[in-house]
């Protein structure tokens, strides 16, 4: 099973497609939980401890708080930060690894091409002479196909549906098809046969089937005896895919393992820490922000005015995670929307190939000897966008919701949400800044992501196999065509038409190996990803609440304890004082605000008590 192609399923293309589908189901829900341990894991290991923070204050630098940090690397152990690297960089490849495991092969029939006249389905004299039979067919072949269509035994498509059948470059379904014209014929009622595997597609004129002005009625079909799919297992990829998920297995056990390290994880963890241990480097600095922290205004103790500034949560992620985000977003639209374009621009009716479908024309055909298991892995390699826009997304999502949790506490009294260990008033809970809610929503929206994204660029693994009629298969690999003239004897003056015809380069049995793209999937995808953006956008534009009306001007004052530009722990500790009567205040329920007023020349202070605190005044002094 670990080596080599298996064969899970072979038979009913119809079949072999619903089953890959549950499969990839199946594979793309496994895989976005794995990115999602693999968050989840990131997160708790990369939260740092405390005397890290105190290490990092002490030379005036601030960490991350409550959200996945690459910041933090350089300031935690060195066995933290391989669990961390080991286990993004195992779901980030097990995504793409999963998304290769498995693909369709399906055989490609070389159909028979005959125009007929009206007279041919009542049994009509035919020749097969040279001129009129440039398929090669036999005089037995041809009168076997007469005697079908005679007997009601052939499919009968409109020209609308023969064209959209017959106009791609293989077809699986029919060994022959007859266009029956509206040409006479005093000599055969077989007007022509072409090259097996001649596409329809040079025939539309405007929309319509037409040879030389003259239409093709309707067509006749004989249902193919040799069309066969294949659900195929890569052993070899299967084998990465277990060890990957060994490595992913360990490292989330390995942060769910009782402290080996106490990590400030949540807000109330670090809030609980400052309120017992007050952090000295940020004393007397109730409002500095996350600039003063990159600017180096440490511990200066210095009083500063309040002024009101109203915020959405669009200012709570930091640039960079924006910058990431965005970019990332815009890769994966424009990628999509550029596979959309050309899939469309390649079809005959300008229209996007069915869900799961794709088209040799938009194809990118691999060279000859690319094995199923390369192409399966090159497929799969955009699942690589989705696993880098979820971590990047998710940051986003999670520094709304930590900006949100810590101005909750300027508006009224709450408990300290800790990770572990809860004492007093203090409560738990099973996620660590992103609520479940939304948590489970992103991963929905991305499961069905990746699902949509395995059906929309896919491996074409194509064998080529001569119609049960024919007495040779067209080869579809050859790079060079050919140009014949093919005259059609009429009663008429003599009329031509010039068809386009593969050149003969391989024998039935070869394949072809191709990148397919779906137009119906790549537009799904980017509904999918208006969805994600719509989320992500109206989250965005809501505004923290208030903590009540301004004592001045009577009007619903900002929140102060809005995170602007993204986590800091030196911001959060700055915000920590308390009032030196009350103790064991972390295990209480307690709130954020003016502890003492400014008045006249008095500096103000504010901080966390259980008692009632004051709302912040716009133009005092706080410290």
């Amino acid at each position: 099973m670990f080596a080599g192609q298996t064969a899970v399923y072979e038979g009913s293309c119809k079949k072999s497609r619903d089953i890959e589908w549950g499969l990839f189901s199946i594979i793309n829900v496994f895989v976005v939980i794995l990115v999602g341990g693999a968050n989840y894991v990131f997160q708790v290991m990369s939260s740092p401890t405390r005397p890290e923070v105190s290490m990092a204050h002490g030379m005036k630098r601030f960490l991350d708080i409550g959200v996945p940090s690459l910041r933090n690397l350089k300031h935690i152990s060195n066995t933290r930060v391989f669990i961390i690297l080991a286990v993004l960089l195992s779901a980030t490849v097990t995504q793409v690894i999963y998304n290769s495991v498995i693909y369709i092969s399906q055989t490609a029939v070389a159909h028979d091409v005959l125009f007929v006249t009206q007279s041919f389905l009542d049994g009509a004299q035919v020749s097969n002479a040279s001129s009129t039979n440039q398929g090669g067919l036999s005089r037995i072949q041809v009168q076997d196909l007469q005697a079908r269509a005679g007997r009601g035994e052939l499919t009968n498509l409109t020209s609308d549906m023969c064209f959209s059948s017959f106009s791609a470059e293989f077809q699986t379904e029919f060994d022959a098809v007859i266009l029956v014209t509206d040409l006479l014929s005093a000599s055969s009622s077989l007007i022509q046969t072409t090259e097996p595997g001649t596409s329809l597609e040079q025939f539309d004129e405007g929309g319509e089937m037409e040879i030389s002005g003259h239409s093709i009625l309707y067509c006749l079909a004989q249902p193919s005896s040799l069309q066969s799919c294949a659900v195929v297992l890569n052993g070899s990829t299967l084998g990465i895919v277990a060890l990957l998920n060994l490595i992913s297995v360990v490292a989330i056990a390995m942060s769910l393992r009782k402290r080996l390290f106490e990590p400030l994880v949540t807000l109330g963890d670090t809030i609980s820490s400052f309120l017992e241990h007050p952090d000295p480097t940020t004393r007397g600095g109730c409002l500095m922000t996350k600039s003063d922290a990159y600017q180096g205004r440490w511990g200066q103790c210095e009083a500063k005015y309040w002024v009101p500034r109203q915020a959405m949560w669009f200012s709570a992620p930091s640039i960079p995670i924006w910058f990431i985000t965005v970019l990332t977003y815009i890769v994966t639209l424009a990628l999509a929307a550029s596979g959309l374009a050309v899939n469309i621009a390649t079809s005959p009716k300008k229209t996007p190939s069915a869900f799961g479908e794709g088209r040799v024309e938009s194809a990118l055909v691999l060279p000859s000897g690319t094995s199923a298991a390369t192409a399966s892995i090159l497929a799969a390699l955009p699942h690589l966008l989705l696993a880098g826009l979820y971590l990047s997304v998710n940051s986003v999502l999670t520094s709304y919701f930590l900006s949100h949790e810590f101005s909750l506490f300027a508006v009224s009294l709450r408990s300290l949400r800790v990770s572990s260990s809860p004492k007093g008033s203090q409560s738990t809970s099973l996620f660590l800044t992103l609520p479940r809610p939304y948590s489970w929503a992103l991963l929905t929206l991305f499961a069905a992501m990746g699902f949509v994204l395995s059906q929309s660029v896919f491996v074409m693994r194509i064998t080529f196999v001569a119609s049960s009629s024919a007495n040779f298969a067209s080869s579809l690999l050859s790079d060079a065509q050919m140009r014949s003239t093919v005259s059609f004897p009429t009663a008429s003056p003599a009329w031509t038409v010039t068809l386009a015809a593969e050149a003969s380069a391989s024998e039935a049995g070869a394949a072809l190996t191709a990148i397919g793209i779906s137009g119906a999937g790549l537009l799904a995808l980017m509904i999918l990803l208006g969805a994600l953006a719509a989320l992500v956008v109206n989250l965005g534009f809501r505004r923290p609440s208030s903590p009540g009306l301004d004592p001045v001007t009577g009007t619903p004052a900002p929140n102060p304890l809005v995170l602007r530009g993204g986590s800091c722990s030196a911001v959060i500790a700055a915000r920590c004082p308390k009032s030196p009567m009350e103790n064991d205040l972390s295990v209480r329920l307690m709130q954020w605000g003016v502890l003492r007023g400014a008045e006249g020349m008095n500096i103000g202070h504010c901080g966390f008590s259980a008692r009632r605190v004051g709302v912040m005044e716009g133009g005092s002094s706080y410290a």
